[in-house]
């Protein structure tokens, strides 16, 4: 059952698609050429660009959790990439590093399940007159417009982010290659 689960996602051409051959080289020459460019504007330390480069980086795999509280027999998969070890693993941390405070202070934001409930509980409303509803999105992060979030992501650093030292444009390029 596991592995039909995971071969009917991987067979999602809309979101995943055979590879010839393991690109994390390309993926390592994209970053060094990034880090040298930060490097050489001083957007970047050297604890910084040593911190970026991932010497023996892991390829990427691929699992899935069912989701057991489905009441689907047998239970649909969760897909997970998971990155840990892999090339891209200390720049998306680095791009965290800048974009979690920003969108801390969307409005909208939401943490975790703990803190809609907190949210919920300040809330009043009639049950009368007013409904809460939610929704479940499939596959959310691979149906995420890629361009259309990079689009966000900009907007958020241009309106937030001091150029002094690392500019808005070099995280994007960061964030752009991690999303890509």
């Amino acid at each position: 059952m596991y592995k039909d689960e995971c071969e009917r996602l991987l067979g999602n051409s809309k979101h995943y698609k055979r590879l010839a051959r393991d690109p994390t080289p390309d993926i390592q020459e994209e970053i060094t050429f990034l880090v040298t460019k930060g490097t050489e504007n001083n957007w970047l330390t050297e604890h910084e660009a040593a911190f970026l480069i991932q010497t023996n980086p892991k390829i990427l795999y691929f699992y899935i959790l069912p989701k057991v509280h489905k009441e689907k027999i047998p239970p649909p998969g969760r897909p997970i990439v998971s990155g840990i070890g892999s090339a891209l693993e200390p720049l998306s941390k680095f791009v965290d590093f800048f974009l979690q405070p920003l969108v801390k202070r969307i409005p909208t934001y939401l943490k975790d399940t703990t803190h809609v409930l907190l949210l919920l509980e300040s809330i009043s409303f009639d049950k009368t007159k007013e409904l809460l509803i939610t929704l479940d999105v499939e596959s959310l992060y691979t149906n995420m417009p890629q361009e259309a979030t990079l689009e966000v992501i900009s907007n958020l650093l241009e309106e937030n982010m001091d150029e002094s030292k690392t500019p808005p444009g070099f995280i994007l390029d960061l964030a752009h290659l991690a999303l890509t």
